[in-house]
């Protein structure tokens, strides 16, 4: 999901200039009357995805509070988040996408509470910086060192390796997103996962293709050793369940999904997963797929995971997109 980079900036060093906690806005982006704002570019779109552009490999919208120990551990873009820390501090929630192909490899547009005249100078006096207008008319700040482009305001932000703002309509979610986002602390979608599964189930020693559209997730955190005040204490403790929804053509490619699952998971109890390429982060994409039996539901196949911790959760997402990408 992300190339790392020694020489790259750290991306909260970047925004934190002369002591500053977060150097957020700047004068030109709040003060120009001739720049269009984002308000007004994105004024007919209810639905954050509709900020992302089409045609990423994966979608997700989260609850940064609740989400913090996936989050922390996630790859985007050319960062982690874990090298973004200060911004998620300030942030609410956060909609990304993640690209593979195309101007873009990632795409965030993120809400919390960001104190706008405090960045300026740091951005128009630094010569790694320069001002760039987007497609949209929009006025942004681009450094081409850092691949990183730059909207922010007192309550937005935009943040890209190329162009910040998506053109209309956006990112289409997928109908059974719907009701996976109630309650969820982090939801989404990752387009054409068949590549990804079908390596998954290869290295098994079944070489059979999964055609798979979408697979729809949501995520939800359950308390940690039994309460939340535990997991309050420790974030780090928190625990999550995920609901993955399947996405075919048909209810008969969905039930040959279904078959193809059932001859894997027989397969695990003959292989160590371990001793296998990827090791430890095989053993766990593999444990979430198979460790359980699947549910037909029409087109449709669910997989209900077990209980797992922050970092088996963005290992996952990590490791699918990893694999999506190399197919």
């Amino acid at each position: 999901m992300v190339r790392k980079n020694s020489e790259k900036l750290n991306f909260s060093c970047l925004l934190f200039a002369a002591g500053y906690l977060f150097a957020a806005g700047c004068l030109f982006l709040s003060g120009c009357k001739s720049s269009p704002k984002p308000e007004a570019f994105y004024s007919d779109r209810a639905d954050s995805f509709a900020f992302m552009a089409p045609g990423a490999d994966i979608y997700f919208n989260a609850d940064v509070a609740s989400a913090r120990p996936i989050l922390d551990r996630l790859f985007l873009g050319n960062m982690s988040g874990g090298e973004i820390s200060e911004f998620l501090d300030m942030t609410d929630s956060v909609t990304a996408a993640l690209y593979s192909t195309g101007p873009r490899r990632f795409l965030a547009a993120a809400s919390g509470r960001y104190p706008s005249r405090r960045g300026g100078m740091f951005f128009s006096t630094n010569r790694d910086w320069s001002k760039t207008k987007s497609a949209s008319g929009i006025n942004y700040w681009h450094s081409e060192k850092s691949s990183l482009s730059v909207y922010l305001g007192a309550s937005r932000a935009y943040i890209s390796d190329a162009d910040p703002f998506a053109a209309a309509p956006g990112a289409e979610r997928p109908a059974g997103l719907a009701s996976l986002r109630e309650g969820a602390v982090l939801s989404g979608w990752m387009e054409n996962p068949g590549g990804a599964l079908d390596r998954i189930i290869s290295a098994l020693g079944i070489p059979l293709r999964i055609p798979a559209e979408k697979l729809v997730f949501g995520v939800y955190r359950q308390p940690a050793a039994g309460t939340e005040e535990s997991a309050a204490e420790n974030p780090d403790a928190a625990l999550y369940r995920a609901t993955l929804r399947l996405e075919t053509a048909s209810g008969s490619q969905a039930a040959a999904i279904a078959r193809i699952f059932a001859t894997a998971r027989l397969a695990m109890a003959f292989i160590d997963l371990s001793a296998m390429e990827g090791g430890a982060d095989f053993a766990s994409l593999v444990g979430v797929f198979l460790s359980r039996a699947p549910e037909q539901d029409g087109r449709t196949l669910i997989l209900n995971t077990g209980s797992m911790d922050g970092r088996d959760l963005a290992l996952l997402f990590n490791t699918l997109s990893v694999y999506s990408q190399g197919s």
